[in-house]
């Protein structure tokens, strides 16, 4: 269940309800909300916008005064204080979003954010439980205790508290927060050693001592585990069983780390698609679907989104469906690619984890 713009106390009472009601006995349920106290500025600069916009009809003529509204007021003045200055850095950021999610949010009919103290309060009514998050900095690790809080008295009351207290330090924005049923007694410790059990995955790039994922970079002073994320890295996406590589309390506690900072995934298995393309290489067919509807973006058995630009390589992915072999996929009239490139072709979809 997603729920993208919160909604007043009546219906989202109701929305609990239904949460509570829909949602099987050892289900997890998902809703998604703007939250507090990062909801202060964007009710400040939808105050803003709402006021520009009086009297202003249609929605090209709203999103067009939105605009120019965002761009005068990002602009610096001389005497800006550090309050404003962020407030007009608000303001860019707002102008680099699609004009649909600035027109569902701050330009929506309701805009309520929530406290996630809040809304685990108006859940638990309705007889759900915070499991975790699946967003933010460290995603799906609120779930759990911090290091300095002492694991006594109520586990659940003290998790909620810990992440709320970290929602006001970050001046966090919004969340997507998992419930289960209020009977369920999720684990608020972590047991390292239970890590054994998992699977493991990562696309870092290691430069010397540091590795690197997008912008961001970290370094180790250990050679050993160093060597063994970069086998890991270079095998990616494939899944290596954590236990096989990981042996010390002390170096899962550094993955775990790792984890809560998603330089690593963790996952319950080996991978669920080929590493190369077989006799008959079959796609995925979500990723199939997708690219017959004209998309160029299709979602992988990694659970990631890529773009595929190329026509050529989109109609070889739609053909490659588990009914033709290799030479009599290239042998297709008017795919586009010449015969000795589809092989090749097929085997770099693999290692993007779209191949079953």
């Amino acid at each position: 269940h997603g729920v993208y713009a919160w909604v007043p106390e009546p219906v989202r009472d109701a929305i609990m309800t239904l949460v509570g009601h829909a949602l099987s006995p050892n289900g997890v349920a998902f809703i998604s909300y703007n939250a507090m106290p990062g909801g202060y500025i964007r009710m400040m600069m939808r105050d803003l916008l709402l006021h520009a916009l009086e009297g202003v009809e249609g929605n090209d003529a709203r999103i067009s005064v939105t605009h120019q509204c965002l761009e005068l007021f990002s602009k610096p003045r001389d005497g800006d204080d550090i309050v404003v200055q962020a407030l007009r850095k608000q303001a860019e950021n707002m102008l680099e979003r699609p004009d649909e999610v600035l027109f569902h949010d701050e330009l929506g009919g309701i805009f309520a954010p929530q406290r996630l103290t809040d809304v685990v309060r108006v859940a638990g009514s309705h007889g759900l439980k915070f499991l975790s998050d699946d967003s933010g900095v460290r995603p799906q690790m609120d779930g759990f205790l911090p290091d300095d809080v002492a694991p006594v008295g109520d586990l659940d009351a003290l998790v909620v508290r810990a992440a709320q207290a970290a929602d006001n330090s970050a001046v966090r924005f919004f969340r997507q927060s998992m419930f289960v049923h209020d009977s369920h007694k999720p684990l608020r410790t972590i047991d390292v050693a239970k890590l054994d059990g998992f699977w493991m995955s990562s696309r870092l790039v290691r430069d010397g001592v540091k590795f690197h994922l997008g912008t961001s970079s970290f370094a180790l002073n250990d050679d050993e585990l160093s060597h063994m994320i970069e086998v890991v890295s270079q095998g990616c996406p494939e899944h290596f069983p954590f236990a096989q590589k990981v042996v010390d309390d002390h170096r899962r506690h550094t993955m775990l780390q790792l984890f809560g900072r998603s330089y690593v995934r963790f996952h319950f298995g080996p991978a669920p698609f080929s590493l190369e393309a077989g006799e008959r290489p079959c796609v995925s067919p979500l990723a199939r679907a997708q690219l017959r509807e004209g998309n160029e973006e299709v979602c992988t058995l990694d659970h990631r989104v890529m773009r595929i630009e190329q026509p050529e390589l989109r109609a070889l992915l739609i053909a490659a469906d588990g009914t033709r072999t290799v030479a009599e996929i290239a042998a297709i009239e008017g795919l586009g690619l010449p015969p000795e490139h589809v092989k090749p072709a097929l085997d770099a979809a693999a290692g993007r984890g779209l191949l079953v």
